[in-house]
């Protein structure tokens, strides 16, 4: 443990024995039973982690730098933060977002997502989102990812200029 801001103890840890990441947490107990949980976990200085995220609505693979603070309570997993990725691909489909497909996938667990995450995405981000759209974003696409779980609400702000790719549409 190195002290790092504010007095604060972070945990250096290694992921794969390659990467590094720093990271504290602090679980709250109520009578032996979990209350909840805060932590944070971030990449260090000019640190990259590989690794990606495999999720029913999509998945996203890559090269990242972050920053993220969570919280969880009551099965409520809170994410803030931000996110700088390069060489990523990220996927999906419509079948993917539809409401139908999405209630016959989700997992048993009661477990919902909070996210408010700021995404930056460096070079060579590729889209694939089926059938309508494959594509390679220009460098530096700045977004904001809101997702949640609770109310069934998803939404990505900001502007997405599209370098190259192919969008199908209907006559």
């Amino acid at each position: 443990k190195k002290p790092l801001n504010h007095g604060k103890t972070y945990s250096i840890l290694k992921v794969k024995n390659k990467e590094k990441v720093s990271a504290d947490a602090v679980i709250y107990l109520n009578k032996w039973s979990l209350d909840h949980i805060e932590a944070s976990i971030k990449t260090l200085e000019k640190e990259v982690v590989k690794g990606g995220l495999d999720l029913p609505e999509f998945k996203a693979w890559g090269e990242a730098e972050f920053d993220l603070g969570i919280y969880f309570e009551n099965n409520v997993l809170e994410v803030d933060g931000f996110v700088f990725g390069e060489n990523v691909e990220l996927s999906s489909g419509m079948s993917q977002l539809t409401g139908l497909n999405m209630k016959r996938t989700r997992s048993k667990t009661p477990m919902k997502v909070v996210a408010n995450v700021d995404v930056n995405l460096g070079t060579h981000a590729k889209v694939n989102f089926d059938p309508l759209l494959r594509c390679v974003l220009a460098p530096n696409t700045k977004l904001k990812v809101i997702v949640d779980q609770q109310v069934d609400f998803y939404q990505i702000l900001g502007d997405v200029n599209i370098r190259s790719g192919d969008i199908a549409y209907l006559s």
